[in-house]
């Protein structure tokens, strides 16, 4: 999907970490009822293993959101920026709900299905909807009209503010068909009332028994194979290890949390439910490992007394989660002041996790320019493009945001990456063929990726990058033809 699966793990991100006092509610829309709670997760298949519901217009009003969302988080307006959609999530999408299915061939898993459904504050108008003109398509047993965007974009508008899209045609069909209530009699339809629940966020996974028994097959194949590999017994001991906890996650039935900024004391809660009590007590355990060090962070942020409070006496820290372990359950709850510091904490890391998913796709981008590189080779002779146009115009790049960094705010109209003039493959795989350019000339601290000739993709530094732009470029003037010198003046 065109850049949708990026902007829904952002969104559904952001969400998970938001938390401020209960944020303003968005004016209501002046024409056109809103949706009941039901409408949106009723398109979501029974058969899926996860879903999601997202109310944007209650989060996007917290301070947390705002902080999360600007340049020092996720950059959610550059974000929009980039991506595919014309309208703005912050101010245009009232409600998303978001859904995962996988299908499996045997004990093998497929390629999985991602869908999103969108409750919007005014109409939409199908053309108005994506950058790029949708293409309209025939979706078998739709009763409404279906379109394509890009090669694996689908989606449908049933009534004028509901948008629903998905990754595959089929997965788009499946959604409707919900929708329209014939999938309902499933058995394991009742697992997704649970997104019914107050909140401005509430998610949901289940473990299907298809993905039950390829996990099973998975973790007795590993096992065998590590263990008749070698007889030692640290091998074997992280192999038992492996196997345990493993065998923990086949155990695993299904996780509910839910967010709810209304909620002080519990304002976010966590479900978990296993097949045996064996899977609640590991959880037990393991946030027992775990809560030293979180609440050693956790003393670090004080957390601040409510609005024109007077300063109050020193208490007890407040402990970092509350839980309880019944049977084959485990109930986790979080206030929200100790929320808003376990956020405080992770905001940086949220941010980090931006910026290196930018350099991997500059880094991809890079590694699609080599591939393009080699095709123009092997069609003339071993010679090399001088610009990327001669890629674009010949098809050997069939998409011209390849030629955009995604780190950069601002783009170059004749790409934001360096071709050097290598005129041939007759140069040492080690030559610099193109790089990242940056606007101001710093190389950031993290140093730049640069593509070599023998088509593999690295991120140096500066100092080893400039010592391998300047051997390139001396090789290729040495190699340039002589000027042939000027003719001799006849004598008088």
């Amino acid at each position: 999907m065109v850049r949708l699966t990026g902007l829904a793990v952002a969104a559904l991100l952001a969400a998970s970490l938001a938390y401020a006092a209960p944020a303003p509610q968005a004016p209501a829309p002046s024409a056109a009822p809103a949706a009941k709670a039901a409408d949106l997760a009723a398109y979501v298949p029974s058969g899926a293993f996860f879903a999601a519901r997202m109310r944007m217009a209650q989060l996007v009003g917290s301070d947390l959101w705002k902080k999360l969302a600007g340049p020092d988080g996720i950059n959610f307006q550059e974000m929009q920026k980039e991506g595919p959609f014309k309208l703005d999530i912050e101010k245009d999408v009232k409600e998303a709900v978001f859904a995962v299915s996988v299908t499996f061939e045997g004990n093998e898993p497929q390629k999985p299905s991602f869908g999103v459904v969108l409750l919007t504050n005014r109409d939409i108008d199908p053309a108005d909807l994506f950058k790029k003109e949708p293409e309209k398509i025939q979706l078998p047993g739709a009763a409404v009209a279906a379109y394509r965007v890009g090669t694996d974009t689908f989606f449908a508008c049933p009534t004028p503010r509901t948008v629903v899209i998905a990754t595959t045609p089929e997965f788009l069909a499946e959604m409707l068909t919900s929708a329209a209530g014939a999938a309902k009699a499933d058995k394991d339809a009742a697992w997704l009332k649970a997104l019914d629940q107050p909140g401005e966020l509430v998610l949901v996974a289940r473990m299907p028994d298809e993905a039950r028994e390829a996990l099973e097959n998975a973790l007795f194949m590993g096992r065998r194979q590590m263990v008749s590999q070698s007889r030692e017994p640290e091998v074997i001991g992280f192999g038992v290890g492996v196997g345990f906890v493993m065998r923990l996650a086949t155990e695993f039935q299904s996780v509910v949390l839910s967010m709810d900024l209304s909620r002080k004391e519990d304002a976010l809660r966590i479900t978990f439910t296993f097949a045996t009590e064996n899977g609640a007590a590991f959880i037990g355990s393991g946030l027992a490992l775990l809560e030293p060090s979180l609440t050693e962070a956790l003393a670090m942020i004080p957390i601040p007394p409510a609005p024109g409070a007077a300063p109050a006496a020193a208490a007890p820290p407040e402990p970092v989660y509350r839980a309880v372990f019944q049977g084959k359950e485990a109930r986790i709850t979080m206030s929200l002041a100790r929320f808003g510091c376990v956020v405080a904490i992770f905001i940086p890391a949220v941010a980090g996790a931006k910026i290196e998913a930018e350099r991997v796709q500059s880094a991809n981008n890079l590694s699609q320019l080599g591939k393009g590189c080699q095709a123009w080779a092997a069609a003339n002779r071993q010679k090399l493009p001088q610009n990327w146009k001669q890629l674009l115009d010949t098809g050997l790049i069939e998409n011209a945001d390849v030629l955009k960094n995604p780190s950069l705010t601002e783009h170059s109209p004749d790409g934001d990456y360096v071709l050097v003039p290598v005129p041939s493959f007759a140069f040492s795989p080690m030559s610099v063929l193109a790089y990242e350019r940056y606007p101001d000339g710093k190389i950031p601290s993290k140093g730049i990726n640069v593509l070599f000739l023998d088509g593999h993709v690295e991120r140096i530094t500066a100092e080893d990058f400039q010592k391998a732009l300047d051997a390139t470029l001396k090789k290729i003037q040495e190699r340039a033809p002589k000027p042939a010198p000027p003719p001799a003046t006849p004598e008088p």
